[in-house]
């Protein structure tokens, strides 16, 4: 598990105040220093597309290994930013079927990834890896990680083909090259609700949320998104998806729910800061629904966005 210099306690409307007043600050990886950028993004554009999916270290091993297929989503299954996918907030039997992972990413030799990617992708594709989103952190707020490189959304074709993948002889006979060159921790689950789109990617302000419930369960946590959803739906805030978890892999705490939003803007964020709910959600609903958690925010991955937008 990467440790962080950081403590974590904050809610999504409030993640950049409710961290000043806790006496949080942003946790600045030398991971992600000027010095360790250049060599990345000098990693093909192929292994970009697989580097969160691909991943699980050796902690992870024993959950989410799956996440390294992931990376199969680079070679074929990838949908395009420029796509206008839309899926509805009620999962559709495809949707519904698919096994998603929230994978956290920190590269240490990009070139023996780049290697393990290259054999990995037809093993992964062979299961239906894929990525839904890749994401540039920029900000961390969590006790004992540290901001990961890149965080990947992705997704398999079922739980089954998740626990095939890894038995595969193939996947085996690679999976060295994953645990070498990178750390990762994930987190599973099936998905439970959400939007996804392909417009305006560039503009959005990503919030990423694993968080395990407080004692009020499931129905305490449905009753945060009731009251607190609406009000940051006014500046622009969209929940693109939601997942269920079962499996937890080099977090440290067991999250419960897993949860990819968006604001349309970094404006709508800052916004939602001043209005007059914003401390009732900060500071009652979201404590009264979540225990331990951790937020990561950030933007779309450049090199996913395909062709310029409008």
């Amino acid at each position: 598990m990467r440790s962080a210099h950081g403590v974590n306690r904050h809610n999504a409307l409030g993640i950049r105040r409710a961290a000043i007043q806790a006496g949080i600050h942003m946790n600045h990886s030398d991971h992600a220093s000027a010095g360790k950028w250049p060599r990345f993004l000098g990693v093909t554009f192929f292994a970009l597309w697989g580097t969160g999916c691909a991943a699980t270290t050796s902690q992870a091993e024993a959950g989410v290994a799956s996440s390294v297929a992931e990376t199969a989503q680079a070679n074929a299954s990838v949908r395009s930013s420029t796509e206008a996918a839309v899926e509805e907030s009620t999962p559709t039997k495809d949707t519904a079927q698919r096994y998603y992972e929230v994978v956290f990413i920190w590269v240490k030799d990009p070139e023996k990834f780049n290697e393990y990617l290259t054999k990995s992708a037809p093993i992964v594709q062979r299961y239906g890896g894929s990525l839904e989103r890749m994401l540039v952190p920029d900000e961390i707020y969590a006790k004992g990680i540290e901001k990961p490189d890149i965080v990947n959304i992705v997704y398999y074709d079922s739980a089954q083909a998740v626990a095939d993948m890894n038995r595969d002889p193939d996947f085996k006979a690679v999976v060295h090259l994953r645990t070498e060159s990178i750390d990762m921790i994930a987190v599973g689950g099936v998905a439970a609700g959400g939007v996804v789109t392909q417009n305006a990617l560039k503009d959005r302000t990503y919030l990423v949320e694993i968080a395990e419930y407080s004692d009020k369960g499931a129905a305490g946590y449905r009753t945060y998104e009731t009251e607190a959803e609406p009000v940051m739906e006014k500046y622009g805030y969209h929940v693109e998806r939601t997942l269920s978890l079962d499996k937890v892999s080099g977090f440290p705490f067991p999250g419960a729910v897993a949860k990819i939003a968006y604001f349309d803007s970094p404006d709508g964020m800052e916004k939602m800061h001043g209005d007059p709910l914003h401390d009732h959600i900060e500071t009652e609903l979201y404590p009264a629904a979540t225990g331990r958690s951790a937020w990561v925010i950030g933007h779309v991955h450049p090199m996913t966005l395909g062709a310029p937008q409008e």
